[in-house]
């Protein structure tokens, strides 16, 4: 029996362009198979896949990196995935879950309709600026605008945490305030850590790995809970920072003396 013939230099090339894409196509099938979770009534296991696709979505484009096979057609296509898995997704989500079957006050049932629409569309929004602003951002230690994906992280958790039906109309408002809070979030100017200066390899790096090791272990005791506050944190964090830096004085400027 002959042995098969080793790949050539082109063929191993192509597959390996291939594999960033099949980690974007993974994040598409968690984005639609939480939406049918979702129409099922599966609620949890729906916040649970936009979560995986998190993770894809990281690993898609750290791995596009490191094989040097970053190309524009992946970088539209990990929009237009990220618009169905980040966008779509929680906002269906979010409409089944609060407002489908709202039995109270119906202007709240068709304002939840309008303001799952109104996430949809700030996230493709978001997606598009970054698209048309990431090679001219100068500072790429910050993202401009909440990030989709942290956005549909709050109501993944969120659904994850507390899968039953909502019920009551103080509940159902307390969503659509949230639901319009992320929305403006994402395509405000406010900035929000990227994370993408984080070194390890720093003398006081053992801060931050501390840290990393105490929410996995957090996470591990008691995922709920911990994955609703590590999402609720980070979409507070960017609004604080624009707050507390509003309150510092402008920077006031030294004119030279004239020589006497």
């Amino acid at each position: 029996m002959r042995g098969r013939r080793p790949w050539s230099k082109e063929q191993y090339r192509r597959g390996i362009f291939i594999l960033p894409s099949s980690f974007t196509v993974s994040n598409i099938f968690c984005g639609f198979y939480a939406v049918s979770c979702a129409i099922k009534g599966n609620m949890e296991l729906a916040g649970v896949l936009i979560g995986i696709a998190m993770i894809l979505d990281t690993l898609d484009g750290r791995l596009a990196r490191m094989t040097n096979t970053t190309s524009e057609f992946g970088v539209q296509f990990d929009s237009l995935a990220d618009v169905i898995t980040f966008g779509m997704a929680p906002a269906v989500l979010c409409y089944l879950w609060a407002f489908y079957h709202y039995e109270g006050s119906l202007s709240i049932g068709r304002a939840g309709w309008l303001v799952s629409f109104v996430f949809l569309i700030c996230a493709a929004s978001r997606l598009a600026r970054f698209n048309v602003q990431s090679a001219a951002v100068p500072d790429k230690r910050y993202f401009v605008g909440m990030p989709t994906p942290a956005a549909a992280a709050v109501v993944a958790s969120t659904i994850y945490c507390f899968p039953d039906r909502l019920d009551g109309d103080s509940r159902a408002i307390a969503v659509l305030v949230a639901m319009a809070l992320l929305s403006f979030l994402m395509v405000s100017r406010i900035k929000y850590r990227s994370f993408k200066d984080l070194n390890l390899k720093q003398p006081r790096s053992y801060r931050t790995v501390v840290l990393i090791a105490l929410i996995i272990v957090g996470i591990a005791l008691d995922p709920k809970h911990m994955l609703i506050t590590v999402s609720a944190v980070y979409a507070f964090s960017g609004m604080i920072s624009y707050m507390l830096a509003k309150r510092r004085p402008a920077p006031v400027p030294v004119t030279a003396e004239k020589p006497s």
